[in-house]
């Protein structure tokens, strides 16, 4: 979970926050989708596959959408504690 939180730190730095989002929603856009073929690979049918990358997706969409709102508040409550 580090290794993860350093990455995303790195690019987060790099390309800013919400286009560090935008990477890190498509990156689990394609790992959502190696999940589903190989779920369908090893099962032999599609209905499970797809249950998964729904879940998965909404989890990750879910996620960032957090993030992003706690970030923003973050920011919010810095700016207001500085002005009083």
């Amino acid at each position: 979970m580090r290794l993860l939180k350093e990455i995303f730190t790195y690019w987060q730095k790099r390309l800013g926050w919400h286009k560090a989002g935008y990477a890190l929603l498509i990156a689990t856009a394609i790992g959502n989708v190696f999940g589903f073929l190989l779920t369908w690979l090893f099962t032999g049918q599609p209905q499970p596959a797809v249950l998964a990358m729904v879940l998965a997706s909404v989890e990750t969409l879910t996620g960032y959408l957090a993030i992003s709102v706690g970030w923003e508040q973050g920011l919010y409550s810095l700016r207001h504690a500085h002005e009083k």
